[in-house]
């Protein structure tokens, strides 16, 4: 998930007025912790996620050493980067994905894992949501009725709506699980999904939507996809508007894509914090369920849905968290 600039302004103002409820000041931690953090790049404001840890009795340099490993795109790099942690000896680590979860969990079977992402259960590193069993917890996505509400919101944007591509990777599991997700719920009302190769790089985009021109899709669904912040964006709006396709993108790239649905990120990371603390604090992964969001955000910019001949229903406007004029 990337937390784009209101959101990153909302989170610094939370931490600096002092959260309210699970976000308060807890009793004193018993001793210094390590805490390694691995990842794919840094998708979260790691000082503003350090700030909201100082609520809750954790001062970096005090009671708090970080360790932070990030692959910088290249995802291979990852189980090499959590071996770097165990080495380290970190007490507890927080994975940013599920491929940084899977590599953290097989490194080490013994260091609490705090994960957020996609699908833990249904790529091994957890037996239930409810009872993880194993040395991973965290928050993931409720990507089910995700899927759904999405592609709800995406008919009433464009009628008739049949063909929806979807950004794929054969390569990652995690985008398997997505791809059946959603494909369950496209099956439901009768809507066709394709897939189009994801670009890694904005260098990548040409064929993205050279696919998307071919397969004659009507919205592109991106998901998340961080090599596609602001020139890339660019291209893709100039491009949606030639060919008259709505674009649709997780929360965080709400300034760019045409719809943006998906967790509320300060709620968001607020489990994420939580389920860290108490791992730091002794809780056991195995016994710890693995939160979903509950509050979720519809972004809508109104002014590029116009510029492909659309209007926005009244419907989905208010359901709207935030328009973008």
């Amino acid at each position: 998930m990337i937390i784009g600039r209101r959101t990153l302004l909302a989170l610094a103002g939370t931490a600096a007025l002092g959260a309210p409820g699970a976000l308060r000041a807890q009793a004193q931690p018993p001793r210094t912790m390590r805490l390694g953090v691995l990842g794919d790049s840094m998708s979260a404001p790691l000082a503003v996620v350090f700030q909201l840890l100082r609520e809750r009795g954790w001062e970096i340099g005090r009671n708090l050493i970080i360790e932070s490993r990030w692959a910088e795109g290249d995802l291979t790099r990852l189980p090499a980067l959590a071996r770097e942690l165990v080495v380290a000896q970190v007490d507890v680590i927080y994975a940013s994905g599920d491929l940084a979860a899977a590599a953290a969990a097989q490194a080490s079977t013994a260091i609490p894992v705090v994960m957020h992402g996609l699908a833990p259960v249904e790529l091994g590193l957890a037996k239930s949501l409810a009872r993880p069993g194993g040395n991973v917890t965290g928050v993931t996505y409720e990507a089910d009725a995700e899927a759904g509400k999405k592609i709800d919101l995406l008919r009433a944007m464009r009628p008739g709506l049949q063909r929806i591509g979807i950004i794929y990777r054969d390569d990652l599991p995690v985008t398997q699980v997505y791809y059946a997700r959603w494909k369950a719920s496209a099956d439901r009302v009768g809507i066709t999904l394709i897939k189009l190769p994801a670009p890694i790089t904005v260098a990548d985009l040409d064929a993205t939507l050279a696919a998307a021109a071919r397969e004659r899709v009507q919205v592109i669904e991106f998901a998340f996809n961080p090599a596609l912040r602001g020139t890339g964006w660019q291209r893709i709006a100039a491009w949606a508007a030639q060919h008259q396709v709505l674009t649709s993108a997780a929360t965080g790239h709400s300034g760019d894509s045409m719809l943006a649905f998906g967790p509320n990120p300060m709620h968001f990371y607020g489990l994420v914090l939580d389920q860290i603390d108490r791992v730091l604090r002794g809780a056991r992964p195995a016994d710890l369920p693995i939160q979903q969001p509950s509050l979720f955000d519809t972004v809508i910019h109104k002014r590029q849905i116009q510029a492909i001949g659309l209007t926005v229903p009244t419907v989905v406007l208010l359901q709207a968290t935030e328009v973008i004029e």
